[in-house]
């Protein structure tokens, strides 16, 4: 979790000046200035319940304009400021005018534009905010914006893709859900009580009475049972860091997820260290950064156990493949740029290619969701037929 810290520097002319810096801890503070021209005289870390924001919500769409908007403007010469006052005018919505409003009232106030979007981090992703703060670090704010707005576009037509994937085997599924329902909630108890008057002189039918009631009573708590651990699971992320780090550990086991999981951070992880290495920023700072770009809590975390191996002295490929957390793919092309001496430019090739694995894996999710989900629907209906509709028929016959 990055820290903020109120620095006392002085430059190489012997002049003071107060700076607000961010890093993971008052080590990495300590190296971050021991490897720039400013001299550290002293810090103190600024209490994070010092500022109070206020929550504000814009819609995704807000935000791609806005990301593409400051991207165009940037290139073309202008400020963060200046951008911002520019993109006020280009869109003239409500809540673009609130975004932009709000970020140059904390921009005035001396706040970096990163913190100033955490006003807003209920739209903004996290890494859409880490990205930014590392851009605004290494002087290449320009660059972040016009990659995120690529990255927004990418991740907004993946999403259209997947949607589009699974409208047909949503309705589907839908609808075997509610023909169901109404059988169990509708049909069944009309019978019920034709069930008993018979089930009170035949054992037959009792039987066969009480079997349909225990299948019922079983996928209905099946059913309960599964809804309320992933309401569960949900919340446990969400409030608990603890709790947090195992299920994305678990995640980091399961095969399928897996798979997605090391590729889409692998991705993003690599993006951020192409990035600050082209940058000019060392490499264990590099690694300190990028480790909050990722979304996964146990890849984040082994990011930075391996950051401080490479502190100790140790090779960045060995400190990766001790984690056992990281493609082999990934600790390959590693230690080829280690024993070629150029490891910083490898993060480019890692970042081309997992973007390609991203937009494959996501191809092949769309491909494969609308025969999954009929599937399903499909195991449903078997179900249903079995338990309930073959039963009642069964009963009716023997009446």
């Amino acid at each position: 979790m990055m820290k903020s810290y109120r620095c006392r520097v002085s430059n190489e002319n012997g002049k003071k000046e107060t700076i607000i810096h961010e890093a993971v801890s008052e080590e990495a503070l300590v190296r971050y200035f021991s490897g720039t021209m400013l001299t550290l005289i002293s810090y103190k870390e600024i209490s994070s319940a010092r500022r109070i924001v206020r929550r504000v919500r814009v819609s995704g769409a807000v935000v791609m304009r806005f990301t593409e908007s400051m991207a165009a403007l940037l290139r073309a010469g202008l400020s963060v400021q200046e951008s911002l006052q520019v993109c006020m005018k280009i869109d003239k919505s409500e809540k673009n005018k609130l975004l932009c409003t709000e970020l140059l009232t904390a921009l005035m106030k001396g706040e970096r534009l990163h913190s100033a979007l955490e006003l807003f981090s209920s739209s903004f992703p996290p890494l859409y905010i880490s990205l930014v703060r590392i851009g605004e670090a290494a002087g290449s704010i320009t660059d972040v914006f016009t990659r995120l707005a690529t990255y927004l576009a990418i991740k907004k037509e993946t999403r259209q893709k997947i949607t589009q994937a699974l409208v047909y085997p949503m309705a589907v599924i839908v609808t075997a859900v509610c023909v169901i329902a109404c059988i169990v909630l509708f049909v069944f108890p009309r019978l019920e009580a034709v069930f008993n008057v018979f089930a009170e002189n035949s054992i037959q039918v009792a039987s066969s009475v009480d079997s349909m009631y225990r299948s019922l009573a079983t996928v209905a708590i099946t059913a309960v049972t599964l809804f309320f651990a992933v309401i569960l699971t949900v919340l446990l992320h969400r409030l608990s860091e603890c709790a947090r780090k195992t299920i994305d550990a678990l995640f980091l086991r399961l095969p399928f997820f897996s798979q997605y999981i090391k590729t889409t951070c692998t991705s993003d992880f690599s993006f951020s260290m192409e990035l600050l290495c082209s940058s000019g920023v060392p490499l264990v700072q590099a690694l300190e950064q990028s480790a909050h770009v990722a979304r996964n809590v146990a890849y984040r975390e082994a990011v930075l156990h391996a950051g401080r191996d490479v502190a100790q002295g140790k090779m960045l490929s060995e400190s990766f493949e001790k984690q056992r957390v990281f493609p082999d793919y990934v600790v390959t092309w590693i230690g080829i740029g280690e024993s070629t001496g150029a490891v910083q430019t490898v993060f480019s090739q890692l970042h081309r290619y997992y973007e390609k694995e991203s937009a494959r894996i996501i191809g092949n999710i769309t491909v494969s969701a609308e025969p999954a989900f009929i599937l399903l629907t499909g195991i449903l209906l078997f179900i249903l037929v079995g338990q309930f509709v073959l039963p009642v028929f069964s009963l009716l016959g023997a009446l």
